[in-house]
């Protein structure tokens, strides 16, 4: 049954970003931060051209260049004390797999690894994260400190919308209590794209601080929000859980569009709260498959009936019968 249950999330989450794919893994801050040898806070001042090659992924061969950038660095927060001056080696392929080239002139948080011939980024794919001085003390655990030099980046007046959504991107991938209060912050932001994906960052960790300006967003003009906002404000209420949700999740199921009532199907679904069935069995009347796949998936997980929980194939085979059964037991609750 867990095994159908993350077959089924999996799927949610593919019909959202099955266009927004990218190459590469996704941003993972606890395994940068322990992979890394060395980690800076610093700004790339040149980089320059120091050879071709090609590089090898198995299915494809790609041409590169290999650049050398200089980078000084101004705090060193893993390895050896002291560092300033360091050059770094990467590539730049001829066509984009994924690799980021690193920022230039742009304070930032750099992963390195040592080489023998001096240092490779840690991930070609994440070479380094948005980040500021803090100028607080020095102290605690490093994934936290990283944590508030992110953050440091929302706070600035300094930085640009670019890099204060930069930010909240990566304090959505970052464990802990620190990222969830700085994401807390970014969410009482005034500029809506930052304050948005902020909320949704929060609701995928199942905080329902911002539930209720997530539902305004999703329930208003869909012209109004740039369609990454609504891409993750969507995946945000689909991984909601708590059961306090239910009665938002339960309007957004009867007035939101089609994509917003898979989500708040999908997450009401994911209460298991016996509060969620009346919206659940209401929906078995949606216009849409996916809509009404959710709500039997749901009632049969809350009120405990595993033979009438179809896989999503069956469903598709035997859907008058699955709906019949569900529709009989409303009418007999």
């Amino acid at each position: 049954m867990k095994k159908n249950r993350l077959l089924i999330l999996g799927a949610f989450l593919l019909t959202l970003f099955r266009a927004e794919a990218r190459p590469g893994p996704v941003l993972n801050m606890t395994d940068l931060a322990s992979t890394a040898d060395v980690i800076v806070l610093g700004k790339i001042v040149s980089t320059r051209l120091v050879g071709v090659t090609t590089l090898d992924l198995g299915a494809e061969k790609v041409p590169s260049r290999v650049m050398a950038a200089e980078l000084h660095a101004q705090e060193v927060l893993k390895g050896p004390p002291g560092t300033s001056d360091i050059t770094v080696q990467f590539f730049l392929p001829g066509y984009f797999i994924g690799y980021e080239t690193p920022p230039v002139g742009t304070s930032a948080i750099f992963f390195l690894n040592q080489t023998g011939q001096g240092y490779n980024f840690t991930s070609p794919y994440y070479p380094s994260v948005v980040g500021m001085p803090t100028g607080a003390p020095e102290g605690g655990a490093l994934l936290d400190r990283l944590t508030m030099r992110v953050g440091a980046v929302i706070e600035s007046t300094e930085t640009s919308l670019d890099q204060k959504r930069q930010a909240v991107f990566v304090l959505g991938e970052t464990p802990g209590a620190i990222s969830t209060q700085l994401l807390r912050a970014a969410s009482r932001l005034y500029e809506p794209t930052v304050r948005l994906n902020a909320v949704a960052a929060l609701l995928r960790r199942n905080d329902i601080s911002g539930l209720k300006p997530a539902a305004e967003a999703l329930l208003g003009s869909a012209e109004d929000l740039p369609s990454e906002v609504t891409q993750n404000l969507l995946s945000g209420i689909g991984l909601v859980k708590d059961p306090n949700a239910v009665p938002t999740l339960a309007t957004l199921l009867k007035q939101g569009r089609t994509p917003v009532r898979r989500a708040a199907a999908f997450a009401l679904a994911r209460t298991a709260s016996p509060g969620a069935i009346d919206a659940l069995a209401q929906a078995l009347d949606d216009g849409d498959h996916q809509v009404r796949y959710y709500a039997v998936i749901g009632l049969a997980d809350i009120t405990g009936q595993p033979s009438r929980r179809p896989n999503a194939d069956d469903f598709r085979d035997r859907e008058s019968s699955y709906l019949g059964y569900w529709k009989e037991w409303r009418m007999a609750r």
